[in-house]
């Protein structure tokens, strides 16, 4: 289950420290998992696919999103729309590798799993090592 003092499951964050890949592509895999758990949230609030999920829409669930606030509570910091505004950009940066990985699972995005997304993480860490 997950906390919502945390962005991953303490089994998914494990399965991310698992893998074999360098520590930026671990933080990506983090944000991809995060982002996709977010976006199906969004997407269902709204009766939309997730790749119909606008900027707008995204926007307005952070702003309400009460796991977020505690997060930041937890934090010292506060709910602003520069905030909302970062933290969206953030998610929305995931949807470039979740369509590829989507794409090489010949899937749609809300059937990706977390697996998927690490072993793809892990892939394309191991190629650029290799180069």
């Amino acid at each position: 289950m997950l906390n919502p003092n945390e962005l991953l499951t303490p089994e998914e964050s494990a399965q991310v420290d698992g893998a074999l890949m360098t520590a930026k592509d671990r933080f990506s895999t983090r944000v991809a998992i995060y982002a996709l758990r977010i976006l199906k949230q969004v997407a269902a609030e709204g009766g939309l696919p997730i790749g119909a999920v606008a900027a707008d829409d995204l926007q307005g669930f952070i702003a309400r999103d009460a796991a977020a606030q505690a997060r930041l509570a937890a934090q010292s910091m506060a709910m602003d729309d520069r905030f909302v505004q970062f933290w969206s950009n953030i998610i929305f940066s995931a949807q470039k590798p979740l369509g590829a990985i989507a794409a090489t699972h010949q899937c749609s995005l809300a059937s990706i799993t977390t697996a998927q997304i690490i072993d793809w993480f892990e892939a394309q860490s191991k190629a650029s090592l290799g180069s």
